[in-house]
């Protein structure tokens, strides 16, 4: 099993569904074995459980019951075959900026500036 019983139940928490849990817990590698365990520590854990709560009491404050949220999740996965809960954790997944080599010129440049203005002023 991938995921502790206190990581299910964080998950529950945050808004997932059991259904969702299971799934997690369940899964594989592409070669059929068992995935390592779960990090929920992990920055993009951290970032996919805020916004599952952030998503869950959105709802909740415009008038939603649990039962039409959870509804509206399912709604989500009958939608397409390949969708599993894996989409929200891919979806918090941030691309590694890519800076100019001349842009870091540029402000190591500015930051030189400014120190040598900072020993005349």
């Amino acid at each position: 099993m991938a995921l502790s019983f206190d990581d299910a139940a964080r998950l529950k928490e945050a808004g997932f569904l059991d259904y969702e849990i299971e799934k997690i817990a369940a899964a594989e590698t592409v070669d059929g074995k068992g995935q390592p365990p779960v990090d929920l520590s992990s920055p993009v854990w951290q970032r996919t459980l805020e916004s599952r709560r952030a998503w869950v009491d959105d709802k909740v404050n415009k008038g939603w019951s649990q039962e039409e949220i959870e509804r509206n999740i399912m709604d989500y996965y009958a939608r397409g075959a390949r969708r599993n809960p894996w989409d929200f954790i891919k979806a918090e997944y941030k691309p590694i900026k890519k800076r100019d080599f001349w842009i870091e010129i540029r402000e190591r440049n500015k930051r030189k500036i400014k120190a040598t203005l900072r020993d005349y002023f």
